[in-house]
């Protein structure tokens, strides 16, 4: 005897947004309860269906996930009760999701208690967190009376909440103790930045040295010792303080 669904009446609960393709939904074990021949999103189906009331499965789980399997070739989804012990087949893909009710619903705007917009370039850069990179300053000057060879400005993208403390490691030299890394792999000390020279070619002794330094960046610039061809090249690493 065919199965009588009923009609499903317009509800004023709140939405639950799941998948945006389904052809069909299936409850339990049983034969279609939705079928249509568009595609549907889920989140026009209330929270009173996606519980099972028309099926009567325990939907969602008792922490508010609600369990599905996706045909991998015609889409079709079929929710199950997974606590009941309901399983997907071997044809199927096992998909979760919360219903927004009674499971736990991330807050777009926070991750891990800080907001989202200092993950993103421009915003404060977490304390404790290294950024890395390289430069590269190179030139030809030919008179003798003006040997300025060039800069490199380097933005940090991020904001730090206060000027890092900056040193220059010249090639060959031993990096102060708040820089523990390498040209090869830089490594700085919260607080600090640590500029480590991987070469230099024709450089006047103290160069390269800061033109400028801020929240947001700092400025190496470098002085040939003669004239002709000069290079000072290598990588930073500068890490947020508290």
């Amino acid at each position: 005897m065919p199965r009588s669904v009923g009609k499903l009446y317009p509800t004023t609960e709140p939405r639950v947004s799941a998948f945006s393709e389904v052809r069909q939904v299936f409850i339990g074990n049983s034969s279609p309860v939705i079928n249509v021949d568009a595609l549907v999103n889920t989140a026009e189906m209330s929270p009173a269906l996606m519980r099972g009331v028309v099926s009567g499965p325990m939907i969602p789980s008792s922490d508010g996930t609600i369990t599905a399997c996706r045909h991998n070739q015609s889409g079709a989804l079929r929710i199950i009760d997974a606590e009941a012990g309901q399983t997907c087949k071997a044809s199927e893909t096992q998909l979760t999701w919360k219903d927004a009710i009674h499971g736990k619903v991330a807050d777009s705007d926070k991750l891990d208690g800080l907001d989202s917009t200092n993950l993103l370039p421009d915003g404060d850069l977490p304390a404790g967190t290294t950024l890395r990179g390289r430069y590269d300053i190179f030139g030809n000057p030919t008179d003798p009376n003006d040997l300025t060879l060039g800069a490199d400005g380097i933005s940090y993208v991020y904001t730090f909440r206060s000027v890092p403390q900056a040193h220059f490691i010249p090639h060959g030299t031993t990096a102060p103790p708040q820089c523990p890394g390498s040209p090869g792999s830089p490594e700085a000390d919260p607080g600090h930045l640590c500029v480590y020279e991987q070469d230099r070619e024709n450089i006047a002794p103290g160069w390269p040295t800061f033109y400028v330094q801020d929240p947001y960046g700092f400025g190496i610039w470098a002085a040939a010792a003669n004239v002709g061809h000069a290079r000072s090249f290598g990588t930073w690493a500068v890490t947020a303080g508290p």
